[in-house]
């Protein structure tokens, strides 16, 4: 190997020893263990920088993140410091845009048209809807087949090989992928599994990969599933440049396939691999960095630095106990209304998120459901780019089914259903067929206008496809699908905002990554236009909002991955929700439910908050429950409130903890863990001299006190369900079972 030129000082400047020694080291297996906020992305853009630098080729290097955000951030960073013309000869992307682009040149060897089309979820529910009647089951019951199939497909399983217990599986995942291909469709999955199956069986293509990137980086390896895995290891087995970031307390995606063994045996697959750890955190103040620590140490790991910071010490963290998740709610609404800088709330379960959703628009707080609905799976714009998709693939079907209801064109099922049958006998598309003059022949009048029409709509589409993708979406408005939407103006906006992504897309140099050296090219026309529509598809929810500053994130702990914000509360820490009812005493999952709250909290620059609940509603009942367990080590400057009896707060509370009854996830095993708390009644309630709540005591003219609404006086007597109270003018009915109400006890001498 011939010996590299220094690497030169302006690169290493302002970095710590651990990232300048990963930023140096250039050649061989090398895994960074990057801790929350130790700077892992200025690592990577500077080793690209490095390797650039000391006489590596551009088009060599291969930068792989798991988000689309993530590889935009890595590529402006990049062009800020090598400048745009050398980053877009890099090859930085997803996983998934790195195998649609793989599958595009050699997708021939797994005999595959380089003119599919990717099937997105809701492409995926509806060719499953489709299929099991035929196999006698349920349409109902399509997203646990699907779901079914992804996970074997994650798994390298087929349809010989899958493991479910659901009803006629493997007929189904045969049929499934047969209406794949016969539509010339393929779904997120198979993108890996077909580029692994590509690396695999086709030697050449594999050797031309292997030459083309001889030096790899993955960022987030430790969120590598299966098939994943083995493409990097492929890819990397005969150079063995590979250089990949990981931290196996963030791995929080096991249940959707990936694998933490990644960054455990990392060593193990390659020997003599350089570890090297990023433990200083930039992000959080030093008593934030102390939870997030204290939260994870329980949990046994490989490869672990000792997370520190030289950040202030800010503001104390805060665990806060409350009646249940309205008062939850309320009490964290009002003080996120009273800061500034980016906020978020952090829920385990998208369930979590109703309370604070009304709460928030009570007090008219801005906020943002981080992974809610995205833009590209909102109707009027999956309506849209089908048009451009079928100008692309005349069989896909899915995208026909959307093309001729936008808009309305009077083709119905039963119509379409015989063109799409007819086609297949044949072995055409629905389009071509179509057009066929003879088709037109056996078909009424009407119907043969209406189909004129439409195949004349598809050919005025594509051949304004073939110019730009903007030039495409105004023509779809302009055959009808502006005048249809005019009545709904906020959908129409969005046509709109999709047509201005369009014409952004075109005028931002998007580089055809050449696989050969000196063969960059930029896409014209319909390369243009296909790559707009990848790049819609394959947007996940990971890639949006969540960061503006003048709105509030209301945000689920996976989704928080990869963010960071201001002030951060992370809400319902509790029994049964961390870790979460569904895991039960499986050791494995309750370690990936520790690592998410570490996510969590360790989301935070300068706040964090903490909360848990005396009782939840689940299911439509009240259910009572304590913190979590996994609150039992925090550190002594951890302060607790109480919101029923703030007078109590303690400053320091690693000791009440322990007397909670907690047992130490250090001197047990998950299994050991102490069962759910049994029912206990709210502390105003059990503490004299206050009494239990009951109808007889609640007659017209006693005086109460609620925790959220404060002295009220009773209207007229309680029924056996509901009270009536004043409470300084406001008439309130609450229920009895809920409202947390005290009255005097007329037995304490108090008045």
């Amino acid at each position: 190997m011939t010996e590299r030129p220094a690497i030169p000082d302006a690169l290493l400047e302002g970095l710590n020893a651990p990232q300048a020694q990963a930023v140096s080291t250039l050649d061989g297996p090398v895994m960074v263990v990057a801790g929350p906020g130790s700077g892992k992305t200025r690592v990577l853009t500077h080793r690209v920088a490095a390797l650039l630098a000391t006489g590596t080729p551009a088009h060599q290097i291969l930068a792989v993140t798991f988000t689309n955000k993530a590889a935009r951030e890595m590529r402006e960073r990049l062009e800020h410091l090598i400048g745009q013309e050398t980053a877009q000869r890099l090859w930085v992307s997803t996983f998934h845009a790195l195998c649609v682009r793989l599958l595009r040149r050699f997708g021939a060897s797994v005999g595959l048209s380089p003119t599919f089309n990717i099937a997105d979820t809701d492409d995926q529910k509806k060719i499953m809807k489709d299929l099991l009647p035929g196999f006698g089951l349920m349409p109902e019951d399509a997203k646990r087949y699907t779901s079914a199939i992804s996970w074997a497909k994650n798994n390298l399983q087929d349809a010989s090989t899958i493991e479910s217990d659901l009803v006629k599986v493997s007929e189904v995942f045969a049929a499934y992928q047969q209406e794949l291909a016969r539509q010339s469709l393929v779904d997120f999955d198979d993108l890996l599994l077909l580029t692994l199956q590509m690396l695999r069986t086709d030697a050449e293509v594999l050797t031309q990969c292997q030459e083309r990137f001889r030096f790899i980086m993955v960022d987030e390896y430790q969120d590598t599933n299966q098939v994943q895995y083995e493409i990097v290891q492929l890819l990397s087995a005969t150079n063995r440049n590979l250089f990949v970031v990981g931290d196996h307390d963030q791995s929080i995606y096991q249940w959707r396939g990936a694998t933490s063994a990644a960054v455990e045996g990392f060593t193990d697959d390659f020997p003599g691999a350089v570890v090297i750890q990023l433990s200083q955190n930039y992000r959080s103040t030093k008593r934030i960095v102390d939870v997030s620590r204290s939260i994870i140490e329980p949990n046994p790991s490989k490869h672990r630095g000792e997370l520190w910071t030289d950040n202030p010490d800010g503001e104390p963290v805060t665990v806060l106990e409350c009646n249940d998740d309205l008062q939850e709610a309320a009490y964290i609404v009002s003080q996120l209304a009273k800061l500034s800088g980016t906020k978020a709330i952090l829920v385990r379960t998208n369930a979590q998120t109703r309370p604070f959703e009304t709460e928030l628009t009570a007090r008219r707080v801005a906020y943002d459901v981080v992974g809610a609905q995205r833009f590209f799976d909102r109707a009027e714009i999956k309506d849209t780019l089908a048009w451009l998709r079928l100008t692309l693939n005349y069989s896909d079907e899915a995208a026909l089914r959307r093309v001729v209801t936008s808009p309305k064109r009077g083709l119905g099922p039963t119509t379409l259903t015989a063109l799409i049958e007819s086609a297949q006998a044949l072995g055409t598309d629905p389009i071509t067929y179509a057009s066929d003059a003879e088709f037109h022949d056996e078909l009424p009048t009407r119907t043969r206008t209406l189909l004129a029409s439409l195949t004349n709509d598809v050919a005025k589409v594509q051949a304004a496809a073939a110019l730009s993708p903007a030039k495409a979406i105004r023509a779809v408005l302009d055959l009808g699908l502006r005048a249809s939407l005019e009545k709904e103006p906020e959908r129409l906006a969005n046509v709109e905002r999709l047509l201005n992504d369009a014409t952004l897309f075109e005028s931002t140099p998007v580089v055809n990554e050449a696989f050969e050296e000196g063969a960059i090219s930029t896409p014209t026309g319909i390369e243009l236009t296909r790559a707009f529509v990848e790049s819609a598809t394959l947007a996940s929810s990971a890639d949006q909002g969540g960061d503006g500053p003048a709105v509030v994130s209301l945000i689920t702990g996976h989704a928080s991955k990869g963010r960071e914000f201001d002030h951060v509360f992370v809400a319902g820490v509790e029994e049964n929700v961390y870790p979460h009812r569904l895991v039960g005493t499986d050791e494995a999952q309750i370690a990936e439910e520790r690592r998410l709250l570490f996510v969590a909290a360790s989301r935070a620059r300068l706040t964090l908050t903490i909360s848990w609940c005396q009782r939840r509603m689940v299911f439509g009942s009240w259910e009572q429950s304590g913190p979590s367990p996994f609150l039992e080590d925090l550190p002594d400057h951890v302060i607790e409130r109480s919101l029923d009896t703030p007078k109590t707060t303690r400053p320091q509370w690693g000791t009440p903890l322990a007397k909670k009854g907690f047992s130490s996830p250090k001197a047990s095993t998950p299994s050991a863990r102490r069962p759910a708390a049994s029912p206990r009644p709210s502390p105003q309630v059990a503490v004299d001299p206050f009494v239990p709540l009951t109808k007889e005591v609640l007659i017209a003219g006693t005086i109460v006190t609620h925790p959220t609404f404060g002295t009220g006086r009773v209207l007229e007597d309680a029924t056996d369900v509901h009270v009536k109270i004043d409470f300084a003018g406001q008439n309130r009915t609450l229920a009895l079972a809920f409202a947390h109400l005290t009255v005097q006890n007329p037995d304490s001498g108090q008045s």
